[in-house]
Order: C-alpha cells, then structure tokens, then sequence
C-alpha cells in the first residue's frame, strides 16, 4: 500500500530513506522492499485534483525558506532561534515546528524523511526535497544561516515599526493622546533595540 507513494518521491535520497524507515519499521529485509519499490508504478494524482500545480522558481529561496533548509540540514540550529519573535510571522512553520518538538522532546533529531511523513501532506516531499538541495548547494552554511536569521530580525523589526507608524497615526486621528504617548514610547523602545 505504501510503495506507490514512495515511488513518486522524486529524490532518490529521500526515497532511499523512506524504503529504510518503511524496512525498520516492518522487520523486512531492506533489499527485498527495494526491489518491491522498483516492480510499484508511482500514484499520480487523479485528473480531477483541485491542487495547485507548484509555481516554477525563477528566483533563490526566501529567507524563510533559506532558515527551514539550515535547519532541516542540521535540527541543532534550532536551539539558536527557538525563541526568535520572527517565528511568529513566518508563513510556513510546519518543517521548523516537527524539529522544534522533537529537539524539546529530546528526541533523536528528525531526518528528512521523518520530517515529512510527521507533516503528512502533499505538498512537504517535493518542499523538503527542494530544501535538502539549497542546504547543499551552501558553500557556508552557517554564515548563510547567521546571515538569514539578521535578514528575518530585520524583516520582523520593520513590520512592528510599520504597524506601530499605523497605530500612532490611528490614535492620532482618534484625539488619544494617552494611546499616542504610550505608542511613541514603544515605537522609541523598538528603535533603540534594533
């Protein structure tokens, strides 16, 4: 029931490590669910899906994904921003969420087939996959991942300053000059931090 799936997976390594987990798991010989693997025809979606198809990328990773793909290449960078206000406002924290409970759990750190199976959807093969590949292709890797954790501060800093501007002018048009007072206090404060 399982091959056809793992079948799809298109990263050989990836596929690789799922036939090792699926062979652990059920006390099988490796080798024999392999050559299983190579007799399964891959599930292909049915023609009536509503999935979107994944958009080409004509440009390098986002800085958030940049972070999941250092990361996911090494789970210990977690401990470095696990308490990053950033976190909040990224968009897709599913990838990151998985490592951060194992590494709280004390857990053994997730591969990336782990990884995947544990966010269980379409759409987290083909985005790990694509990660692992931009976590290899760093030449440095930890000053890539230094540099993208000051990109996303930064990023994060600019947001509150620009919803505070928002909150200052609302409380302005409002006549709160108490609101106003205390917003420029905080805004001063962001400010001075950053």
């Amino acid at each position: 029931f399982i091959l056809p799936t793992v079948a799809k997976v298109p990263n050989v390594m990836l596929r690789t490590e799922y036939v090792r987990l699926l062979a652990e798991r059920l006390h099988l010989d490796e080798e024999a669910v392999l050559a299983e693997l190579k007799k399964v025809k891959p599930r292909s979606l049915p023609q009536t899906s509503t999935l979107p198809a994944r958009p080409r990328r004509t440009t390098g990773p986002s800085s958030e994904e940049l972070l999941a793909a250092l990361v996911l290449e090494r789970p210990a960078r977690w401990d470095a921003i696990q308490r990053e206000p950033f976190l909040e406002q990224m968009g897709d924290r599913r990838l990151l969420a998985v490592i951060g409970e194992s590494r709280q759990a004390g857990q053994p750190d997730p591969t990336p087939a782990q990884v995947i199976s544990r966010v269980a959807d379409d759409e987290a093969g083909p985005q790990v996959s694509e990660l692992v590949q931009v976590a290899q292709s760093m030449s440095d890797p930890e000053e890539a991942f230094r540099g993208c954790v000051r990109r996303l501060r930064a990023d994060a800093r600019k947001r509150q300053l620009d919803q505070l501007r928002g909150q200052i002018q609302t409380a302005q048009q409002g006549g709160r000059e108490q609101d106003v007072r205390r917003l420029l206090t905080e805004y001063q404060q962001v400010v001075k931090g950053g």
